[in-house]
């Protein structure tokens, strides 16, 4: 099919997080109709009075084949390396989660900790260097996400370490490269400055019976010397089962699972009041009419 730059990137708006939030509210229709309008996408669509979740579905997979930006990434991995890979309640997903120094794309957590890192065709390259650095202080298992066209550049540069996946002509994830086991390498401090306060005091907590005596002032600073002490495959083994319990106070599994499949990422990652998730569900089910 062909699209010019401004439809496609008119399509790819419809996936915003805005757009979508915006079909959880009861007056949120409307709005979303309009923006798929000037997409072009419900000229189409309206001849046959498909539904908002069909209709997004057709977009995504517009994306897919001519403009993959990363929300095709994150949707593709929630649900191919997420929800087809894991019975519901096995894992957790986390989308953008503060890494040290770095923001990690999405993080996969199920019996150890993976990581994925989006490098689509349309990234700049010149922070994956210090993002890799971090994450292998902090996760078992690290990978880098690509474009299959991209693959054997990703081969040349990333650590033996690290992993690769590239996407292929189907919309499908091949594994050009396994990730290594990186619990030997990571690091207490690190992970220290990846988890909330309330988080890493648990860990304190569990290890000690107690947090270290310190003015209120200097208290973080007496933490994460305590901290960094630790040995870091303790460290790292507590920080899997916090940061999945972390998620699992809105949990999103069954319910991602019932809706379309571009609505994977959105699904797992919105954290949606439950009334809200009723009225994305209804919206998903509305005519495009």
């Amino acid at each position: 099919m062909g699209w010019i730059i401004m439809d496609l990137r008119a399509v790819a708006r419809l996936f915003s997080r805005g757009a979508l939030k915006g079909l959880s509210e009861e007056d949120g229709l409307s709005a979303f109709r309009a923006l798929a309008q000037r997409s072009g996408l419900l000229h189409e669509a309206g001849k046959s009075g498909m539904t908002i979740g069909a209709l997004l579905d057709q977009g995504f997979d517009i994306l897919v084949q001519d403009y993959r930006n990363e929300y095709v990434y994150k949707n593709l991995i929630a649900r191919q390396l997420m929800l087809e890979r894991h019975a519901p309640g096995e894992a957790v997903l986390l989308s953008e989660f503060r890494a040290y120094e770095s923001l990690a794309d999405l993080v996969i957590l199920n019996g150890t900790s993976t990581v994925y890192e989006i490098k689509s065709e349309l990234d700049n390259l010149s922070r994956l260097d210090k993002q890799l650095d971090d994450y292998l202080k902090i996760f078992d298992r690290v990978n880098v996400v690509t474009h299959h066209s991209c693959a054997e550049v990703f081969l040349k540069r990333l650590p033996a370490r690290v992993g690769l996946l590239a996407l292929d002509v189907d919309g499908r994830f091949v594994e050009v490269r396994e990730a290594a086991s990186n619990l030997d390498e990571v690091s207490s401090r690190a992970i220290f400055y990846s988890l909330r306060q309330a988080e890493y005091e648990a860990v304190l907590m569990a290890v000690d019976g107690e947090l270290p005596a310190a003015a209120p002032a200097l208290q973080m600073r007496a933490c994460a010397q305590r901290f960094a002490e630790l040995p870091a495959q303790l460290v790292h083994e507590m920080m899997v089962n916090l940061l999945k319990r972390r998620d699992r106070l809105h949990s999103r599994d069954l319910y991602t699972r019932s809706l379309p499949k571009s609505m994977a990422h959105f699904g797992l990652s919105s954290k949606l009041t439950r009334q809200a998730s009723l009225q994305f569900s209804r919206a998903m089910m509305a005519s495009t009419l």
